[in-house]
């Protein structure tokens, strides 16, 4: 079975939501595996005290995030619709809660929830088409 075009306005929204809560600071914590080398480890940081590779002369590089590809269209998109849409697309796309609770912090019923999620995917599938 194919998938539907809502669940591919689903799939840009998500990697567009993943960026999002990178730039707000709250992703998900970084797994041991995500890092380089050892992590917190007194034999790493003996090593590297050994072989020179302390602070001094460090540069430290901060780019600035920004959205890719189709999630690019999406923030396009995110910035352009009404206040109340863009609350239901950050509650949607961006919390990590059950629907009841977003439904309950957005003052409304669940299905009343889900009609403005619909009008969401609606105004992003025609910037996307345009």
């Amino acid at each position: 079975m194919g998938r539907r075009r809502s669940d591919s306005i689903d799939l840009v929204c998500q990697r567009w939501a993943e960026e999002r809560r990178r730039i707000l600071g709250i992703e998900e914590p970084r797994k041991s595996s995500q890092y380089l080398g050892a992590v917190r480890c007194t034999l790493a940081a003996r090593r590297d005290l050994h072989a020179g590779a302390m602070s001094v002369g460090k540069v430290d590089q901060h780019w600035p995030e920004v959205y890719e590809g189709d999630a690019a269209k999406v923030n396009e998109a995110f910035w352009k619709m009404a206040p109340e849409l863009k609350t239901v697309m950050d509650v949607h796309y961006v919390a990590r809660a059950p629907i009841s609770i977003k439904a309950d912090a957005l003052a409304m019923s669940e299905s009343k929830y889900w009609q403005r999620v619909n009008w969401v995917r609606a105004f992003v599938e025609g910037w996307l088409a345009r």
